[in-house]
């Protein structure tokens, strides 16, 4: 052989022994869960001998909920931001006011409906009032009635008065000519000449007429559609307050909020005055951070899953991923029921997602004494037992 030959073996040999040197470390990166945990040295409980007879896995922590894409208005036309009302890691509360985007397309529907809202109470209250007027006229209308049938009643007493009397005078006065009782064709000529007879017919006709149109005004008073256009004043006036509430929505919308349940502190703002986002922007405006519970969403690969099982309510120590001796306590919540595709994998754009069994885990404290808070969306690993 000669000596560029065995130069060229010598290459080639090297090269293999670092081509499997590769996949072995390779190996051994991927499979961290059931060997040592970097840097060849095995995470250890309390800083104590490492862990015997367990498995150690990747995980994340996260909030709980988990942290809440904050996007722009959910309104069909593009819209800019008006004002930031928050700032890069400020505690909000629930229901807050985050970003003010422009209404001004929104804010003359507005107006104008609640312009017409204030014009349909005022018809509600000059209907009250008409309805008022009636029920004052009708009880007028109705005491002319009666008054006008009290004299009706009246003048018919008189009249039947005078003719008693004027039968009697008539049943005892004699004929002139004959000295005989009158004739009851003479009697009748009588009745229809008596001057006070005539006088009290005369009035009972005219007090009739008054009885008669007295009833008249009283039932035309009563058909009066005043009642009717109240109630179609009063049920203008639910629609349009319905109406005014869509435009109250659609102006309440340019106002980005909190959700109403969730409090924390503001991460990655990323809207600023004058930019504009349109119906398809996918950027948030920021990510809210909720406060309170901290727990570590660990990811156990496939071949481990039956390590993990039944280990609900168990205890497991945490670890810093850069540093095995800041170490957390832990309680096993819950074991996923599928394998499923790491969180925040896009599998729309991964031809085969690699697929784990999600462990949520409780910490007890997720700031002790003397260590660094756990943050959300810090990698660690945790060691079960």
């Amino acid at each position: 052989m000669t000596g560029t030959n065995r130069w060229r073996a010598a290459l080639l040999a090297l090269g293999v022994c670092l081509g499997a040197a590769s996949l072995i470390g390779a190996n051994r990166l991927l499979h961290q869960p059931d060997s040592v945990g970097g840097g060849g040295a095995a995470p250890a409980k309390n800083g104590g001998a490492p862990l015997k007879g367990g498995i150690v896995v990747l995980g994340t922590v996260d909030s709980d909920p988990s942290p809440s894409e904050i996007g722009p208005p959910a309104v069909a036309a593009m819209s800019t931001v008006k004002k930031v009302l928050v700032s890069n890691g400020q505690a909000v509360k629930p229901d807050e006011p985050l970003v003010q985007f422009d209404d001004s397309q929104a804010r003359p529907k507005l107006d104008e409906a609640k312009a017409e809202l204030a014009a349909a109470e005022l018809d509600v209250k000059l209907a009250g009032i008409a309805r008022t007027n009636k029920d004052i006229q009708l009880k007028g209308l109705q005491a002319a009635a009666q008054t006008a049938a009290d004299q009706l009643k009246l003048a018919q007493e008189s009249l039947r008065i005078a003719r008693e009397n004027l039968d009697q005078i008539l049943r005892v006065e004699k004929d002139l000519v004959t000295g005989q009782s009158l004739s009851e064709e003479k009697k009748e000529k009588r009745r229809q000449e008596d001057p006070d007879i005539r006088r009290l017919r005369g009035m009972v006709n005219e007090a009739q007429a008054r009885a008669d149109m007295a009833t008249t005004a009283v039932e035309a008073m009563r058909l009066d559609p005043v009642d009717v256009k109240a109630q179609q004043a009063e049920a203008k006036v639910q629609r349009l307050k319905a109406t005014v509430d869509q435009a109250q929505a659609a102006v309440n919308a340019y106002l980005v909020k909190a959700p109403r349940d969730l409090g924390g502190r503001v991460e990655q703002l990323r809207a600023v005055e004058g930019k504009t986002y349109g119906p398809s922007t996918r950027e948030p405006t920021l990510i809210l951070v909720p406060a309170g519970k901290r727990i570590v969403r660990a990811e156990v690969q496939a071949e481990f899953a039956y390590r993990v099982a039944g280990s609900e309510g168990k205890k497991v120590t945490v670890f810093d991923d850069t540093n095995f001796a800041l170490t957390y306590e832990g309680t096993v919540r819950r074991v996923a029921s599928s394998f499923l595709p790491k969180r925040g994998a896009d599998v729309a754009l991964t031809v085969s997602p690699t697929k784990i069994l999600e462990v949520e885990i409780d910490i007890a404290d997720p700031a002790p004494a003397g260590k660094p808070e756990l943050r959300v969306g810090q990698p660690v690993r945790v060691a079960f037992e």
